[in-house]
């Protein structure tokens, strides 16, 4: 269950989109999907981190929020002027209260 008093971080979910131009080429473009979204941004240590690692591949934060449909994936978060990218997002338990984002940074933005 999230507790208020855990959710002091803010972040930013940009999802991108595909935009044509004048001579018909296509382009992806990031827009910001939800702004200023209160979580929990967890740096993982120790074991949480190698927990993670054995089911996610590069996995270095964890984000807990409330549920919010459409962050997915194909989505990034921004926070503290860096770029993340979603590794998983987990419905917890399934009911659409609380979603943990499972994030590895990005390198080359």
């Amino acid at each position: 269950m999230l507790r208020a008093g855990r959710l002091r971080n803010r972040i930013d979910i940009e999802k991108t989109r595909v935009t044509r131009d004048s001579r018909g080429g296509e382009t992806d473009s990031w827009y910001t999907l939800i702004s200023s979204v209160p979580c929990a941004f967890i740096q993982l240590t120790g074991r949480e981190y190698y927990a993670a690692q054995q089911e996610f591949a590069d996995v270095d934060i964890r984000v807990e929020m409330h549920y919010h449909r459409g962050v997915d994936e194909t989505c990034r978060v921004k926070y503290g002027g860096k770029y993340y990218d979603i590794v998983a997002a987990i419905d917890v338990d399934s009911k659409h209260r609380e979603l943990n984002l499972m994030l590895r940074k990005q390198k080359n933005v």
